[in-house]
Order: structure tokens, then C-alpha cells, then sequence
């Protein structure tokens, strides 16, 4: 069964109700975003990380497989360097630990926050409290995002647009794809954010490209 999740910022990151709780006071006490690049992840996005690195892929990191990851349970984040300098130094009392051998990568342990009975702010709604949607028709694309979801975006885009800068079908959602979802969306006439959410996700497909 999935976890309850909740969303945590704008491009449609989840964790977990009490994670997700645990990091917007944890950001509450930090006074600004902390970025992240990953957090709940799907059994089969996980499984494709950990394929990728047990065959030695090219840019694939040390993946554990479903059953033994924390993302899959919706409690661990992976935080971009403009929020782990933080983090590391004030996320323990808010029950985010740091893993030793990965600097941007967070876990939570409920045991170690010791705000959890702060409500306010960090408390979840009943719209937030709800099963995720494991399919790739709700999800929404960002930096960060992997799976057969971002290959398929990152193929459309290259057939659909060989103008566009030439992108590496690697399932990976860098840089590169987020530039090319920007200049789409720049000429499509909707907010260049990078995001394929709902309105994007619709734009593509009118183009021929389907995720």
C-alpha cells in the first residue's frame, strides 16, 4: 500500500503526512525554501534508479531497490545544495538525519523531532491527506523526477521539436529537460517554469507528445 502523501512545494514533491509536516516547520524555522530534487518516489521510478546503478549506467548514483528505500515509504528527501548546509546543521531536532555516506540525502525519524506536536503551519489539511496516484497520468514532471514518464517527455521532445536543443533519453529530469520544457512552454504561451503539470502535460499532447 502507498503512503499517505502530501505535496511540499511547487513542483509537486510529496512525503509522507508526518514527513511532509516535519519539513514545512523545518523551513518555517529556516525563514525561506529549502530546495530539494527528490522525495516520495513510486516502486517502479526506484526500481529504475537501482537497475540503472547495478548495470553501471552511465550518471546513476548507489540506489537501494523498492523494498529497502526510504523515498518508496515517502520519509526521505534529497535536498539541493541551497538548502543542506541548513539542514545538516538544524534539521536533527525537526527529525531530519542526514545520511552519512550521501550529504544531500535526508531521512526522517519521527523519534528524533521534537516538534512534531507544534501543529500550525506544519500540520497537513484533509486535501492534503490523501493516497498518491501512482499514475503517470497525475504526475507532475520536474527537476529531479526519474522513470519511464521523463523518457517518454524527453523522446516526444526531441521528435516532436528537433529544433530544440538535442536531449539524452536517460529518464533522468536534469537541466537540459527543463530547459526544453521551458522553451516549450515559452512558445505554447503558458509560465515557463520547467513543471509539467496539468496545463503542460495537455499542451504536449495537443503537439503529439504523450507521457
Amino acid at each position: 500500500m502507498s503512503p499517505r502523501l502530501s505535496t511540499i512545494d511547487g513542483a509537486g514533491h510529496q512525503l509522507q503526512r508526518d514527513a511532509a509536516a516535519a519539513f514545512r516547520r523545518a523551513e518555517q524555522a529556516a525563514g525561506r525554501d529549502l530546495p530539494i530534487t527528490s522525495a516520495y518516489r513510486t516502486a517502479a521510478d526506484q526500481r529504475y534508479l537501482y537497475d540503472g546503478y547495478v548495470a553501471h549506467r552511465s550518471g546513476f548514483n548507489f540506489a537501494l531497490p523498492p523494498s529497502r528505500s526510504n523515498h518508496c515509504k515517502g520519509i526521505a528527501i534529497d535536498v539541493a545544495r541551497g538548502g543542506r548546509t541548513w539542514l545538516a546543521r538544524h534539521g536533527r531536532e525537526y527529525g531530519w538525519q542526514r545520511d552519512a555516506n550521501e550529504g544531500w540525502h535526508f531521512n526522517y525519524v519521527p523519534s528524533a523531532d521534537q516538534h512534531c506536536d507544534d501543529g500550525g503551519a506544519g500540520g497537513t489539511t484533509d486535501a492534503d491527506d490523501r493516497p498518491h496516484r501512482s499514475s503517470t497520468q497525475h504526475r507532475i514532471l520536474s527537476v529531479g523526477s526519474v522513470g519511464s514518464a521523463v523518457e517518454a517527455l524527453q523522446r516526444g521532445l526531441d521528435a516532436a521539436f528537433p529544433a530544440y536543443a538535442k536531449l539524452v533519453v536517460d529518464g533522468r529530469f536534469g537541466k537540459g529537460t527543463a530547459a526544453a520544457v521551458k522553451e516549450f512552454q515559452r512558445r505554447s504561451g503558458l509560465t515557463a517554469d520547467g513543471v509539467v503539470g496539468p496545463a503542460t502535460r495537455a499542451a504536449l499532447r495537443r503537439s503529439g507528445v504523450r507521457l
